[in-house]
């Protein structure tokens, strides 16, 4: 059983997590790797244990001296989870799943890939979709910035660092920065890199792929390297403040009021000038009628000069 080191074990109460990221970066294998994490400390443990199944998943494997092409299959497929090609997103709605940690629980969110090629269109439902399942709209409110961590599930290829990706993460914060004057750190503490291939390398082996003594210790090496970065990613989560969703609830409500009231304000503002124009217009037509009024009355009657 993998034990995990918490600083305050005896709190309690539910934590939400809601997983975002790109078609194939690896959520879904990440929330089964998770599962092992909680139950096997070693990857030895795990190949003889049974292995946590939590989301149903395929992958493709290639036979590295045949070259034939596997399809490795975890769980049954179903309506959430579905089989896809490439580009597109095996998660097909928010679905969560409740690990207990300790005496409290953990929720994880899985929510469907974005930029998914199966479809431009559904980006948008997806887009719906999460919103809906956590009852936000658009817009997180500013003090959720605290509890954002950053998770890089492929981190073996790159040593454990973030590698390339860290450039663009940091790019993409200073434009948030600059846009909304928000700022969102990207520090070792709140960022950690798991190898997803650990995993799959534990569900090929369930599956009766073999491998020599060389590449089970590189794996068995990557395992102990995620269970870590699992403790301490564990340690930040119980360390956040819970972000109290009625502020983004609230906050979301005033921008969608906003936008609401945008149509009938302008109506309003238009409708204002065209009254403005129409009393100038009568302010004018009045001045030129008292203008003609005064000439009038300042004429006065000439009288012949025989009438004297």
């Amino acid at each position: 059983m993998s034990q995990i080191e918490v600083k305050n074990p005896t709190s309690t109460g539910d934590t939400n997590i809601l997983l975002l990221g790109q078609t194939g970066v690896g959520k879904t294998t990440f929330i089964n790797a998770f599962a092992n994490y909680l139950v096997y400390n070693s990857l030895n443990e795990a190949m003889n244990g049974k292995l946590q199944e939590v989301i149903p998943a395929s992958f493709t494997f290639l036979d590295k001296d045949t070259f034939e092409e596997k399809t490795i299959t975890i769980g049954i497929s179903n309506e959430s989870e579905k089989k896809g090609r490439v580009g597109e997103s095996c998660t097909r709605e928010c679905r969560s799943f409740v690990f207990r940690i300790n005496n409290r629980k953990l929720r994880l969110i899985d929510a469907p890939g974005i930029d998914n090629t199966e479809d431009v269109l559904k980006d948008e439902k997806n887009f719906d979709d999460i919103l809906a399942y956590i009852k936000l709209l658009r817009h997180l409110h500013i003090h959720a910035k605290e509890n954002i961590m950053f998770i890089f599930t492929n981190a073996r290829a790159t040593s454990f660092q973030p590698g390339p990706s860290a450039p663009h993460l940091r790019e993409l914060l200073q434009s948030l920065k600059y846009q909304s004057n928000t700022e969102v750190l990207f520090s070792k503490e709140n960022s950690f890199l798991f190898d997803n291939e650990a995993f799959r390398f534990l569900a090929l082996c369930k599956n009766g792929i073999e491998f020599n003594l060389e590449e089970k210790k590189d794996y068995s090496r990557s395992w102990d390297y995620s269970i870590r970065e699992f403790s301490r990613l564990i340690c930040r989560i119980i360390q956040c403040d819970k972000h109290a969703t009625r502020d983004t609830l609230s906050f979301n409500e005033a921008q969608q009021l906003n936008r609401k009231l945008v149509r009938p304000i302008g109506e309003i503002v238009t409708l204002i000038q065209e009254n403005l124009q129409l009393a100038e217009q009568q302010k004018k037509m009045l001045y030129q009628i008292a203008v003609r009024h005064m000439c009038g009355a300042s004429k006065k009657p000439s009288i012949p000069q025989d009438a004297m």
